[in-house]
Parts: C-alpha cells; sequence; structure tokens
C-alpha cells in the first residue's frame, strides 16, 4: 500500500536536550556524554532524538532580538560539537534523529521572539532549506542506518508566533508539502540516500496525506486525551487555574471519566508507548491513584 511505503524502524530512545534551549547557556542541563551512550546501548535502545533550537548553534549577538540575517550566522564550533554527539552515538550502535525543534519562524513553544513565520514568509522558508542543507551537508557520508532528519517538531499555523496562546491550526495540506518536498531536496542534494522524516499537521496529531507520494517517514503523535498528556503543563496552559478550571481534580476521581478514559485509551489504533507515557502522566496527579491502576492494568493486555 502506498501509505506503508516509507515505513520506518521501530526504534526505542530518548530525546536528548543538549539544543533544546534557544540560548546557550545550558539552563542547569549537563551536556550528555559517551558514557550516556554506552548505558543507553547496554539497556538495549538503538536511538536517539536530537531536538535543536536553531538559534543556540548561531554565532548573534543575544542581548538583542534576533534579526532575518542573523538565521545565517552560523556558529561552526557549537555545529562541530553535534557532529562529535553524532559520532558518540554511532560508535555504540545508536541511530541519531536530527530534529529542529525551534526552526526558522516556527515553534510549538513561544518564548523566543521570532523575525518572521515559517509558513507564511518566503525569507523563513529559505532559511529553513539553508539549515536543512547545512546539516545534510555536514553528514553527507552518514548512512539511513545512522542518521534521519526530522524537520519541525509538531508544526501547526499559529496567528502570532510569539504568543503561546494566540489560536492555531493545521497547515494547508500543499503547504506543508511544499516545505517538505524543498526541505528534502535540500537534503538530499548532499546524499540522496539521506533518511527524512515529516512530523504530524495540526502539532503533530494529523497524518499528511499531501505528501504519501513523498519519500518521507512520517511521525505523529499521541497526545489524547490532551488535558491527561498535558496535564499542568505550564508551556500548554496559560494558567493553573485555566487547566484546573477544563480537567480538575476533582473531575480525575470520577469513576465515570475514569470509564470513559479508559475506552478512549484501549482503542486498538493507539500504540503501547502512548500508553505508557499516559501512564507516567497520570501517575503524578496527586488524588488520581485509581486511575493509574485502571491504566496500568491495562497496558498489560497489550
Amino acid at each position: 500500500m502506498q501509505a506503508n511505503q516509507n515505513k520506518l524502524p521501530r526504534w526505542k530512545g530518548f530525546n536528548l536536550l543538549d539544543y533544546f534551549s534557544p540560548n546557550p547557556d545550558g539552563r542547569g542541563r549537563g551536556a550528555t556524554t559517551e558514557d550516556d551512550f554506552k548505558w543507553m546501548a547496554d539497556w538495549g535502545f538503538d536511538f536517539v532524538r536530537f531536538p535543536m533550537a536553531y538559534p543556540h548553534y548561531l554565532n548573534i549577538d543575544r542581548s538583542k532580538d534576533i534579526s532575518p540575517d542573523d538565521v545565517y550566522k552560523i556558529d561552526e564550533a557549537a555545529v562541530d560539537k553535534v557532529e562529535d554527539i553524532v559520532e558518540k552515538a554511532n560508535k555504540h550502535g545508536l541511530h541519531v534523529s536530527l530534529n529542529l525543534h525551534r526552526a526558522p519562524g516556527f515553534c510549538v513553544n513561544a518564548g523566543f521572539n521570532e523575525p518572521y513565520n515559517l509558513w507564511e514568509d518566503k525569507a523563513a522558508q529559505d532559511a529553513f532549506y539553508f539549515h536543512w542543507g547545512m546539516w545534510a551537508k555536514r553528514f553527507a557520508t552518514k548512512t539511513p542506518k545512522q542518521i534521519s532528519f526530522d524537520l519541525v517538531n509538531e508544526p501547526c499555523t499559529r496567528e502570532d508566533m510569539n504568543e503561546q496562546q494566540s489560536k492555531r491550526g493545521p497547515i494547508p495540506g500543499e503547504l506543508y508539502r511544499e516545505v517538505a518536498k524543498k526541505s528534502m531536496d535540500s537534503i538530499r542534494s548532499y546524499n540522496p540516500k539521506h533518511m527524512v522524516i515529516a512530523d504530524g499537521n495540526n502539532v503533530g496529531s494529523d497524518v499528511i496525506p499531501e505528501i504519501f507520494d513523498l519519500e518521507i517517514g512520517q511521525s505523529c503523535r499521541g497526545y489524547f486525551p490532551h488535558y491527561i498528556s498535558h496535564y499542568r503543563a505550564p508551556w500548554v496552559f496559560k494558567t493553573l487555574m485555566m487547566h484546573l478550571n477544563l480537567f480538575g481534580r476533582e473531575k480525575l476521581t470520577d469513576v465515570s471519566l475514569t470509564v470513559k478514559a479508559w475506552k478512549i485509551f484501549t482503542n486498538p489504533g493507539l500504540k503501547q508507548l502512548t500508553m505508557e507515557l499516559v501512564c507516567i502522566a497520570v501517575s503524578a496527579v496527586a488524588g488520581a491513584k485509581h486511575l493509574t491502576k485502571y491504566f496500568w492494568h491495562g497496558l498489560k493486555m497489550f
């Protein structure tokens, strides 16, 4: 079937947050070490995802808002560090998925002043293709078993790219196709065998039929129900009270809600990993122990 022609391996692994922040000050995060990769390999994992905020590897004046010209000022020393991480991961048999968590003109999380909008401005799209070309060239000799290129994390439209709570929605399919194809062409100009992956539309949740005919894998999310998977997440809900009003603790202890939620999660279309992540999220909610118990019990059926 056409939808299965770009099937991805069933990797198991972790996110590495070394370059997750737009600012390279670290914010208390320790750098990934080779010992970390040894542990992962010893435990049977074979995959690491490396979500990057592109300003992290730029040589710019961070006391000012970034400009369109700044977006092209690559810090080669910072890029060298990414290459070193990839080499160490590959040394221990781990596949590396490079991902632009913050791309020029878009991030699912606000908190950094973008100079334009990836889905509306050609200048942002040109910068996007430039960055992926840069990474593809740097890793031109790598095989698909060693590295893949995940274009942008959880894409969606947003009225104000720098306001977290501004209205958002799915990207028009033909627009997503255009940006994905041009990114793929840029990447494969350096290695025609490079593996390219596109996150699902509408914050990662929707399959993208418009790219079925392209040699691009798709990676979708299972954030459902959203109020459980992102319970009290400050980057999603403007205030704690806003979240409690939508899905408060008193509702989590309601037996009828437990049954309804369980029926949703036992849908055979959902992956086990999604179930496990939701169980972890729910187990952190005080007063919801009985709900957690039912979820864990259900995992045994998979």
